[in-house]
């Protein structure tokens, strides 16, 4: 666990005290990524054979490559502009800094770039940054499709909006950290300058086919055969 959101959030403190009891009593652990296995066996000695891991998954019917004319009309957006998308909380954790950081290095030769902050209402502040405030969760898809390149650099990640945007075809741009290579096939450390590259790269891309066809991997039917698996596997074992 994030030692810094610990600290700060009451919530959190409560999980950290209750949940390693409820995992001491069940028979399988399901979780979304192998870090977070990783985690569990680690921080707590669990079995790593009790621990399933079910990745998680995107609605391909909603998040799917679309107009992006359109789309920018949508929410007020220059048509021929160059957009980075950044979803995220300010949380610590989700390493806004970074962000920052990557984006005024960017621009100072780059001006025309626009960071697009989305994420709990949450603002940002600095030259290039529009925050688009808080986005409902069905108008999502038509804001990943607003972008040129998504941008990640959280250093504790589930990576659920990374593989909402490759199914929309945004190149992204991410750490290396937690389970986020367990989606994206990424081998870089986290460096600024490296950052900045593979955005100039990303904006020249277009729809990042490759991105879209990995996300197929990841899909709810899946995820569903899979939890029922498990729940079919422990009862055979108690009945």
């Amino acid at each position: 666990m994030y030692p810094s959101i610990l600290g700060k959030d009451l919530s959190y403190r409560i999980q950290w005290l209750l949940t390693p009891k409820a995992l001491e009593r069940v028979d399988k652990i399901i979780v979304v990524s192998e870090f977070t296995k990783k985690e569990i066996v680690s921080l707590l000695g669990i079995n790593e054979a009790r621990i399933c891991v079910i990745p998680l998954a995107v609605d391909h019917s909603k998040y799917y490559p679309k107009n992006k004319a359109e789309c920018r009309r949508k929410f007020g957006l220059q048509e021929n502009g160059k957009y980075i998308l950044a979803v995220a909380s300010n949380n610590e954790n989700k390493g806004m800094d970074l962000t920052l950081r990557v984006l005024n290095k960017i621009r100072e030769n780059r001006p025309d770039i626009i960071l697009l902050k989305s994420g709990y209402g949450e603002k940002l502040s600095g030259e290039g940054i529009q925050n688009v405030g808080y986005i409902k969760e069905e108008d999502m898809p038509d804001l990943y499709n607003c972008a040129d390149v998504f941008l990640n650099t959280s250093k504790y990640e589930g990576a659920l909006p990374i593989l909402e945007a490759m199914s929309c075809g945004l190149p992204v741009v991410v750490s290396n950290r937690t389970a986020i290579p367990e989606m994206v096939d990424i081998d870089k450390e986290n460096m600024v300058d490296l950052y900045v590259k593979e955005i100039l790269t990303g904006l020249e891309i277009g729809i990042d086919e490759k991105a879209v066809n990995r996300s197929k991997n990841f899909t709810w039917e899946r995820v569903a055969e899979e939890t029922i698996k498990v729940y079919s596997d422990v009862y055979k074992t108690v009945a």
